[in-house]
């Protein structure tokens, strides 16, 4: 008798019903660095050679 109404209440691991975002959120940081660091390499050249054509 135990062993039935231990079933009905069984219940998941919480990794199983909330997995984690972890994952999610470093591959959105590492995309955002990445973007953060072409954005500095594009406007310091678009700056170098607006300024070396002026000397």
């Amino acid at each position: 008798m135990e062993d039935q109404q231990g079933d009905e209440t069984y219940l998941p691991p919480r990794r199983a019903v909330h997995p984690s975002e972890r994952g999610k959120w470093t591959n959105l940081f590492y995309m955002t660095l990445l973007w953060l660091f072409v954005a500095l390499v594009v406007s310091l050249t678009v700056w170098g050679v607006k300024y070396s054509s002026l000397s």
